[in-house]
């Protein structure tokens, strides 16, 4: 099978090395000359320890020659990218797209929504919770896969499924997507409560919490409530928001250690996924279109209408 991936990032780099013990050959993509002859002068990377670049990769700045002759291509850039990406790429119609890039545009669209406005393709959406850190370890992991094409799915198939990888999979991309997306905005509260000093239990109350309200989220986006218990759902939701590693988390608990201020300033040499995807939702939040009390709170604090205190209040209230 031949893939193309657009995208030389970590996680990026990370499904190759799947694809790789699958046998597949892969062409990656990066914009930048200097990114690429790095990765090919040093078979990897130094923010992935534990993976080489092996002959099967190639790796280029030529967009049309990630698409040629594909018979999968995968999105792992970030979003705030992908729009021009796109009108660039010259990616053929009845092509077979896998985003694996996490987020939601300052449109409110999407990136299977986005794909539309370029390329008839077919589209499917990987979510789940897994660190490319991880990845590499050939241990034990999961991904949830949506898609309505069938021919797409079994093409997902063989590229994933090996000895190391479970998957399960959905019909609603648009809830998966999402699920992808709001992950990292819990990671923020999840930081803001350990900055705030919060104890294991009020953690433990908050996961349990977060895991409703994705079902209450999905329902009011008239998407399948069940998608909140899938790998890319409460698996995904647990790994991130357990993570002192995570940018988003990172955010949160300098939002709680130390105020708006201090963490607006970490905004300007990191990007924070969460922070973007809440920012773009923002109204939607406020106006319960997407019904979510921690969504909100977050929003609120965000804006200076509430203290960062007032999560804990929300945590106590039916």
């Amino acid at each position: 099978m031949n893939i193309g991936i657009y995208g030389t990032g970590v996680f990026g780099l990370a499904l190759s090395s799947i694809f790789t013990d699958n046998g597949c050959n892969i062409t990656m993509w990066t914009k930048f000359k200097d990114e690429k002859d790095e990765l090919i002068k040093n078979k990897g990377s130094k923010m992935l320890p534990n993976y080489n670049i092996g002959d099967n990769i190639t790796i280029t700045n030529s967009l049309d020659e990630v698409a040629k002759d594909k018979d999968l291509l995968v999105i792992a850039i970030p979003v705030a990218f992908i729009e021009d990406t796109l009108k660039n790429a010259n990616i053929k119609d009845g092509a077979n797209i896998l985003v694996a890039s996490k987020g939601i545009t300052n449109d409110k669209l999407l990136v299977s929504e986005l794909i539309g406005k370029y390329v008839n393709a077919n589209v499917a959406v990987l979510s789940g919770p897994t660190f490319a850190s991880d990845v590499v370890l050939k241990k034990p992991i999961s991904f949830t896969i949506a898609t309505l094409d069938e021919n797409l799915k079994r093409i997902c198939m063989l590229a994933f499924k090996n000895n190391y990888v479970k998957l399960q999979y959905s019909n609603d991309l648009y809830a998966i997507e999402f699920l992808g997306a709001i992950k990292n905005v819990y990671a923020i509260i999840s930081g803001l409560l350990d900055g705030l000093g919060a104890t294991k239990s009020t953690k433990a109350l908050f996961l349990t919490d977060a895991i409703r309200d994705e079902e209450a989220i999905l329902e009011s986006l008239d998407c399948l409530r069940d998608d909140a218990l899938s790998y890319a759902g409460v698996g995904d939701l647990i790994l991130t928001c357990s993570s002192s590693d995570s940018r988003n988390y990172s955010f949160g608990k300098i939002l709680g250690e130390s105020g708006i201020s201090a963490s607006k300033d970490f905004l300007k040499n990191n990007t924070v996924e969460g922070y973007q995807t809440i920012s773009n939702i923002a109204e939607l939040v406020i106006y319960d279109k997407i019904n979510s009390k921690l969504l909100k709170c977050l929003v609120n604090i965000l804006n200076g209408v509430s203290s960062k205190e007032d999560i804990f209040n929300v945590l106590v209230t039916n």
